[in-house]
């Protein structure tokens, strides 16, 4: 159930905009619990179509089928379309602005959110890993010369490529057709923003023996231009990402 908080500074903001920002939060969202959120801004601002800023907590939330344990926001100077919504209308956005705090996952979050759209992602970024020169052949050295090919293709067991967190970090488990099992392990180092660096990358072994990967090591990917992330906190079973995400209209 959303609480929103008491507002300041606006009548508008006691009266009407409470209810057209809740609906507007849970159209964006599958599932959220204990949703309360805070408005502030004066009567002139909220006349112009402007909230001076919005700050919100939530918990077991589902964004496109993605599952989060938590989540602590805040955004400031949002354009909104407050004559259409003095006529009834949908809240809309009328231009980008920045979302900033922390999000929480855990090991329980990545396993229900498997079938969502985050499968699509760690498969491509699997196959980003094997582009990378000298991936291909540490998994012969490591796996054996059919577990590349094995790898490399779609028709994986179970539901493709896996993430968990480990004693070791992220950690990324990626089953083939056959007996072919592969499992890297690493931590993530935020760099200059918007890029992730993983850090002492290992391969885990049919014995069960982690080995260092030389070709994965530094490997870093881009989040994006509307992504400025501040730190990653990778503990056994729980991920804190803490930054700052541009919302478009």
């Amino acid at each position: 159930m959303t609480e929103p908080s008491q507002q300041r500074g606006s009548r508008l903001l006691g009266r009407i905009l409470p209810a057209a920002v809740k609906l507007w939060l849970h159209s964006q969202l599958d599932a959220v619990e204990g949703l309360k959120f805070e408005l502030e801004g004066s009567d002139r601002q909220v006349l112009s179509g402007r909230l001076a800023a919005i700050s919100l907590e939530a918990r077991e939330i589902v964004y496109q089928g993605m599952k989060l344990t938590a989540a602590s926001l805040s955004a400031r100077d949002i354009e909104i379309n407050l004559g259409q919504i003095l006529r009834g209308r949908p809240l809309r956005l009328q231009r980008a602005f920045a979302v900033e705090g922390q999000v929480e996952i855990t090991d329980k979050d990545l396993q229900v959110s498997s079938d969502s759209l985050l499968s699509e992602g760690i498969a491509s970024f699997w196959h980003t890993l094997l582009q990378h020169p000298g991936t291909g052949a540490e998994i012969e050295q490591h796996y054996g010369k059919a577990a590349l090919a094995d790898l490399s293709a779609d028709n994986w067991c179970s539901d493709g490529p896996q993430l968990c967190l480990s004693e070791r970090g992220l950690s990324l488990s990626v089953a083939g057709s056959g007996t072919t099992e592969a499992r890297l392990a690493g931590q993530l180092v935020v760099h200059q923003y918007r890029w992730l660096n993983l850090v002492n990358p290992q391969w885990r072994l049919r014995s069960g023996t982690w080995i260092a990967s030389q070709a994965l090591d530094g490997f870093s990917w881009d989040l994006g231009a509307h992504t400025r992330l501040q730190s990653v906190q990778l503990e056994p079973h729980r991920l804190v990402c803490k930054g700052a995400v541009t919302v478009q209209p």
